[in-house]
């Protein structure tokens, strides 16, 4: 975590430079990749994962654990990166 604090607060022209990178319609311009890696919320059992996300993602997404049956919950980054010269 440090690593990316240093990122954050040493090189935010560099982080506003990628930004940049997408258009109007908010594709990413060419020199962008983008990966998707899987960062579910995990919790003990159905009843704990009402409680921790309810209040910030309202009733809707508690119901939806309800009928799933979710301990689990799907959620996926984005990443969008490009390789530079060192």
């Amino acid at each position: 975590m440090d690593h990316f604090k240093s990122i954050y607060t040493t090189r935010a022209a560099n982080y506003h430079e990628l930004i940049a990178a997408e258009d109007v319609d908010g594709n990413l311009l060419r020199e962008l990749e983008r990966s998707e890696i899987r960062t579910d919320y995990q919790f003990k059992n159905i009843a704990d994962a009402i409680q921790k996300t309810e209040f910030f993602f309202g009733p809707e997404l508690s119901e939806v654990i309800r009928r799933n049956s979710w301990s689990r919950l799907p959620e996926w980054t984005g990443l969008w990166h490009k390789e530079t010269e060192k």
